[in-house]
Protein backbone atom coordinates (compact mmCIF):
# COMPACT_ATOMS: atom_id res chain seq x y z
CA UNK A 1 0.00 0.00 0.00
CA UNK A 2 1.77 3.17 -0.92
CA UNK A 3 1.16 6.27 0.99
CA UNK A 4 -1.80 7.66 -0.70
CA UNK A 5 -3.59 4.89 -0.19
CA UNK A 6 -2.53 4.96 3.92
CA UNK A 7 -3.34 8.87 3.82
CA UNK A 8 -6.82 8.11 2.26
CA UNK A 9 -7.95 5.51 4.60
CA UNK A 10 -6.75 7.71 7.86
CA UNK A 11 -8.67 10.34 6.23
CA UNK A 12 -11.85 8.02 6.07
CA UNK A 13 -11.29 6.52 9.88
CA UNK A 14 -11.07 10.17 10.87
CA UNK A 15 -14.10 11.15 9.04
CA UNK A 16 -15.95 8.49 11.07
CA UNK A 17 -15.00 8.86 14.28
CA UNK A 18 -16.61 12.65 13.35
CA UNK A 19 -19.43 11.31 12.56
CA UNK A 20 -19.60 9.28 15.59
CA UNK A 21 -18.48 12.27 17.94
CA UNK A 22 -21.37 14.26 16.23
CA UNK A 23 -23.94 11.74 16.82
CA UNK A 24 -22.67 11.37 20.53
CA UNK A 25 -22.76 15.70 20.72
CA UNK A 26 -26.33 15.32 19.27
CA UNK A 27 -27.26 12.93 22.13
CA UNK A 28 -25.74 15.05 25.08
CA UNK A 29 -27.62 18.10 24.03
CA UNK A 30 -30.80 15.89 24.07
CA UNK A 31 -29.95 14.57 27.78
CA UNK A 32 -29.22 18.64 28.71
CA UNK A 33 -32.13 19.96 27.28
CA UNK A 34 -34.22 17.30 29.57
CA UNK A 35 -32.09 17.31 32.79
CA UNK A 36 -32.68 21.18 32.47
CA UNK A 37 -36.49 20.91 32.12
CA UNK A 38 -36.60 18.79 34.85
CA UNK A 39 -34.71 21.26 36.87
CA UNK A 40 -36.32 24.35 35.73
CA UNK A 41 -40.03 22.68 36.76
CA UNK A 42 -41.80 21.18 39.58
CA UNK A 43 -42.48 17.81 37.90
CA UNK A 44 -44.50 14.94 39.11
CA UNK A 45 -42.71 11.84 39.69
CA UNK A 46 -44.35 10.32 36.73
CA UNK A 47 -43.04 13.30 34.59
CA UNK A 48 -39.58 12.50 36.49
CA UNK A 49 -39.60 9.13 35.16
CA UNK A 50 -40.71 9.87 32.05
CA UNK A 51 -37.98 11.80 31.62
CA UNK A 52 -35.44 9.57 33.03
CA UNK A 53 -36.70 7.10 30.31
CA UNK A 54 -36.54 9.36 27.65
CA UNK A 55 -32.62 9.83 28.88
CA UNK A 56 -32.00 6.25 28.87
CA UNK A 57 -33.22 5.67 25.50
CA UNK A 58 -30.77 8.33 24.10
Amino acid sequence: MDEKEELIKELQRVKYRIQILDMIEERLIMMRQLAVEAFENDLSKAEREEIGKQIQKL
